[in-house]
């Protein structure tokens, strides 16, 4: 059987075929060198096998033409890899939501294909500061099996709190369609080194309360990440109308942890260039 590609190729065999309707004493020979295969499907299971490149030669071969035969094989599943990845949690807190990383998808294939998400979790009691296992199972494609590869949730004595937000860079250039990219946001945390990942959005409420009246014009990520998370601009921005804007940025640790802070933003004007000729 073929494992898995999610191609048509196929291998085939012909070096055993026959010829079947030759009359009498017909002289025709079967040519089977050039014998090619492609599955009509290349999903998993029993599968039609259309052959090709067969060609018949001998005296009386001009007197017959050769139907390409189809055959049939079994494609049988790939198998994927499920690995738990690290987690993080306060002693006695709220479990976080565990996450799986996708090893040995075929043919450019995604964990799009999964149809069936895993189920992770940690069993027994686990609100104690040490080190717990995470395990996973469940998942389920068309085409794949699984392979479980055990993670570790950390449960740490406390949460320490942000610090800082910083923007890696705070100026663009005016006229961009929304969706420019300003700059990247990180946290400085006590406790990154254990894993945090970490959420942000814009508001102006608890530390930003009386701040970020430029919102509006920004947005970020809504997805928690380990690394950094790009501002990007929501609108195009105008330097005559306004060449300097105002935001506050408010992370989240996903331990309770928040922290807020004002972050402002330059427009760049549009640089004109101007052409000389000198003429003679």
């Amino acid at each position: 059987p073929k494992v898995y590609d999610g191609l048509t190729t196929a291998s085939v065999d012909a070096s055993h075929a026959s010829l079947s309707g030759v009359l009498g004493s017909d002289v025709v020979n079967l040519n089977t060198g050039a014998a090619t295969g492609t599955f009509l499907n290349p999903n998993v299971g029993t599968q039609t096998i259309q052959v090709a490149g067969l060609t018949i030669s001998g005296a009386s071969a001009s007197n017959y033409s050769l139907v390409q035969p189809t055959t049939s094989a079994v494609i049988s599943a790939a198998n994927a890899t499920v690995t738990a990845n690290p987690a993080f949690k306060v002693a006695f807190g709220t479990d976080p939501t565990f996450t799986v990383s996708y090893n040995g998808f075929v043919n450019g294939e995604t964990s799009a294909v999964v149809t069936t998400p895993p189920s992770c979790g940690v069993a027994g009691s686990h609100d104690a500061v040490g080190t717990y296992t995470i395990s996973c199972s469940g998942a389920a494609a068309q085409n794949y099996t699984f392979s479980y590869v055990d993670g570790t949730l950390t449960v740490n004595a406390s949460n320490a709190l942000p610090t800082n937000i910083s923007l890696s860079n705070n100026s663009v250039g005016e006229r961009l369609a929304a969706g420019a990219i300003v700059g990247n946001l990180t946290t400085t945390d006590a406790d990154s080194s254990l894993g945090e990942v970490y959420s942000y959005s814009l508001s102006t409420s608890g530390d930003c309360a009386g701040k970020g009246a430029d919102n509006g014009s920004f947005s970020v990520s809504a997805l928690a990440s380990a690394g950094p998370v790009p501002l990007v601009t929501a609108v195009p921005l105008h330097y005559v109308t306004k060449s300097s804007y105002n935001i506050c940025v408010v992370v989240d640790d996903g331990n309770g942890g928040f922290f807020g802070k004002e972050l402002g933003v330059n427009v760049l004007p549009s640089q004109m260039i101007l052409n000389f000729w000198d003429s003679y």
